[in-house]
């Protein structure tokens, strides 16, 4: 793990970071997973509205379409690190 880490810059740590601790909040709320995730991706919805305005986060959103329609989301269980299974 540490030698793929090293390989990576800066702009890509921070990412890994900001995902860990969104998947470790997310998974504190198992129960209620769905509602969660709503609750999260209003939560960016409105961050991006607020930063880059309507017509950046509608932009924001039509890229999101077009990326989930090339299956650039999809999981793959083989590449999930084991400590974010449960």
């Amino acid at each position: 793990m540490w030698s793929i880490m090293k390989n990576l810059d800066n702009d890509q740590l921070i990412m890994l970071e900001i995902q860990a601790e969104l998947f470790e909040l997310l998974t504190k709320h198992a129960d209620s997973m769905s509602q969660a995730v709503a609750i999260t991706f209003k939560t960016v919805v409105d961050c991006y509205v607020a930063q880059f305005g309507r017509k950046g986060a509608e932009s924001m959103l039509i890229t999101a379409i077009e990326s989930i329609k090339e299956g650039k989301h999809d999981l793959d269980p083989a590449i999930i690190p084991q400590n974010l299974l449960n």
